[in-house]
Order: structure tokens, then sequence, then C-alpha cells
């Protein structure tokens, strides 16, 4: 049997573009990881780095819960003036999202370079 690694996020940056850049590794269906994350990316944006850019690329799978945290910090930098920026997302998370169309409202490209110029030109 396969040992499948738990959720992490790693906080990669936070720059002059007011983000903060995270890379996301493993499933994100709950549990404390998860939910550490989902309260300190919304403390750092209640603390000015309103953009989270989120390295979606090592993130096989989401289920409600995963779907739920990332609504949950969409709704947290538009709240405050923000965006949420989504980098290359594997097809089965963007399948997920698009069934409750989160995927048309948060930003979305496929690089970080490519959201630095989101960010940019915001």
């Amino acid at each position: 049997m396969k040992h499948k690694p738990p959720f992490t996020a790693e906080l990669e940056s936070d720059d002059s573009t007011h983000a903060q850049i995270w890379r996301l590794t493993g499933k994100m269906v709950g549990g404390d990881c998860c939910y550490e994350f989902l309260d300190t990316v919304r403390e750092n944006v209640g603390k000015g780095q309103v953009n989270p850019v989120l390295d979606m690329s090592r993130v096989p799978w989401a289920n409600s819960t995963g779907v739920g945290v990332l609504a949950s910090l969409y709704n947290a930098a538009h709240d405050a003036g923000g965006k949420l920026i989504l980098v290359g997302t594997t097809e089965r998370v963007v399948s997920v999202l698009k069934v409750i169309n989160l995927w048309i409202m948060v930003t979305h490209v496929d690089t970080l370079e490519e959201a630095r110029e989101q960010l940019g030109a915001s």
C-alpha cells in the first residue's frame, strides 16, 4: 500500500505586492494542517497581505472541505480588496471547482510569473 502524504502548506514568500505565496502539497481533504493553513492565510490577509497566491500544482485532489477552504480564502481576500490566485491547478481540482462555479470567480494562472504579473496589474 502506498503511503499518502498529508496535506502541507509552506509559505514561500511574502513581497511588496501585498502577496503571500504558498506551495501546497497533498490532498486538500480537511484535517488539522488544512485548517491551520486556512487560519494562517486569513490572519495574513488581515495584516495586509491581501493577495494569497496558492501553488496548486502538487495538489491532486480536493474534497468538499478543501474546496470550502479555497472558498473561504477567496472571500477573505475579496473582502480585503485583494484576490486569490491559484497557480498550476491540477485537472481534478479544476473539475471540482467548476462544479460549484468557484473556478470562474478566482484568478487562475499556469505559473508563478503569471501570478506576479496579475498582481502588478491590480
